[in-house]
């Protein structure tokens, strides 16, 4: 610290100090002035008139600016340098931060000198002269400050201006005048950084249209990302970046709508549903994606509905009637409408309850020989017959003649052969009694019938055997058990 802040310092500090001083000062002023009365008062109480005083040579006056003197016009100006003082401190401060040398040097350099006029009149206790003179410095400290704002302002302002307008170097050089002033700014610090790399950008996104002229558009999108990446507030590189994107996207739509296309002229709907839906992916308003997605679906249904028309017809030659009667109702759980559909499920669903019907009066032929079981069985051979082509379900008409068969013979009588010891009686339910025989045949009509063997010292045998209308049968009975 020089010795000009130090005086300052050390005036301020007895500002500082004054509370503790004043009642000192004010006891001894007391003192004083009873010592003066007693000495005016004293010797002789000699009488002395105004024009004796006023013949009296005045003495230097020391000022007490801190207590009873501080409204006097001396102590006010040295206040009011001592202000001034530190003012001018500051600003000088704040213009050196701002690099006043570089754009007003002389103004500067004049300030500094009125300044240091006034402090050595401050020091020299000529308080009036050194406001006069300190105030003069502070006039051309605000006046260097105004013009750095001005600087400032205008270089902000140009710089953004130019920038706008791709002017780069007009730019940088405003930027740089800004930052002159204040290299702190972060309007001035991102325009000088935005505009010292405007330039290159701007090479880069003419590189990227030579690139886009000759379909690489891929490396294009590469360089115009780089260039963002240096400003992403550049708007240039940003509408660049919006129409490379905007181009690739165009392009992997039209390459999914063709591959698309391609795929529903080969069948190939997993790759046409996949094409399409990255389409719409890409674009979700495209009229064209929607539409080939639902001819694609609507391909999709109709090989599906094909393929299961083909699997019932093969269920159907294969006559697994319940196979054929599942595929129908998959085709018409998807679409009712199919006639072919309609169509098959009616008729596999009459023949299966048909042969379902045929194999059980085949299972158990006795059962004809009731009259109204018989003419149902009648009426289902009637209803059968014109169900489906013969040579697409023989073992359906094999049951069918089967059936007739047995309808036929049902109340035929049917030669059966009766095997016995030649030593039982016979007794025929319906028939009669038979002496003992070895090997004999009657003529039994289709049905159930009782049989019992008799033997004197023998257990009855009794058994009952069913005659069937279409089959052999050869029936051994006789008495083997003694009583």
């Amino acid at each position: 610290m020089n010795s000009k802040d130090e005086e300052i310092l050390l005036q301020l500090e007895q500002k500082n100090k004054a509370q503790r001083r004043f009642l000192i000062i004010s006891l001894l002023t007391i003192i004083l002035l009873i010592i003066v009365f007693v000495f005016i008062f004293s010797s002789n109480f000699q009488s002395v008139t105004k024009n004796e005083i006023r013949e009296v040579t005045p003495i230097t006056k020391t000022y007490d600016c801190i207590g009873k003197d501080k409204n006097e016009r001396f102590c006010l100006d040295r206040e009011n340098a001592m202000d001034m003082i530190n003012e001018i401190q500051i600003k000088i401060s704040n213009l050196e931060k701002k690099n006043v040398n570089q754009w007003g040097e002389s103004s500067f350099a004049r300030a500094r000198e009125t300044y240091e006029i006034g402090y050595r009149s401050f020091q020299a206790k000529k308080n009036s002269k050194s406001v006069e003179e300190l105030n003069l410095s502070l006039n051309i400290l605000n006046t260097l400050l105004k013009e750095g704002d001005s600087i400032f302002n205008k270089g902000l302002n140009l710089g953004q201006k130019y920038l706008i307008e791709g002017k780069a170097d007009l730019s940088i050089e405003n930027f740089k005048n800004a930052e002159l002033i204040d290299n702190t700014d972060a309007r001035v610090i991102e325009g000088l950084s935005r505009a010292m790399v405007y330039d290159t950008i701007i090479n880069q996104l003419n590189v990227a249209e030579e690139l886009i002229s000759i379909k690489k558009l891929d490396q294009a999108l590469d360089v115009i990302s780089s260039a963002h990446n240096l400003d992403k507030k550049n708007p240039i590189a940003q509408k660049s970046l919006e129409n490379i994107k905007n181009l690739i996207l165009d392009r992997e739509f039209s390459l999914a709508i063709n591959k698309g296309q391609k795929a529903i002229e080969q069948s190939n709907i997993e790759v046409g549903v996949k094409s399409f839906s990255k389409a719409l992916d890409l674009k979700p308003d495209s009229p064209q994606a929607k539409k080939g997605l639902s001819e694609v679906l609507l391909l999709d249904k109709q090989i599906r509905i094909q393929n299961l028309l083909e699997e019932a017809s093969f269920f159907e030659n294969q006559e697994k009637w319940s196979f054929a009667i599942s595929s129908y109702k998959k085709i018409l759980d998807e679409d009712s409408s199919i006639r072919d559909a309609q169509q098959g499920f009616k008729r596999t669903n009459l023949i299966n309850e048909f042969e379902k019907k045929m194999k059980l009066y085949i299972s158990n032929p006795s059962r004809l020989t009731t009259s109204a079981i018989k003419e149902d069985a009648e009426d289902l051979l009637i209803d059968s017959s014109n169900l489906i082509n013969k040579d697409r379900a023989p073992e359906f008409f094999s049951l069918r003649n089967k059936l007739k068969d047995i309808i036929f013979y049902a109340d035929k009588p049917r030669p059966v052969r009766f095997i016995s010891d030649n030593a039982s009686i016979l007794i025929i339910t319906g028939l009669g009694k038979f002496e003992p025989f070895d090997d004999k045949i009657f003529n039994l009509k289709p049905g159930k019938y009782e049989i019992r063997a008799r033997k004197k010292g023998y257990v009855e045998k009794r058994i009952e055997v069913e005659i069937n209308p279409i089959e052999n049968k050869d029936i051994y009975i006789s008495c083997n058990e003694r009583i």
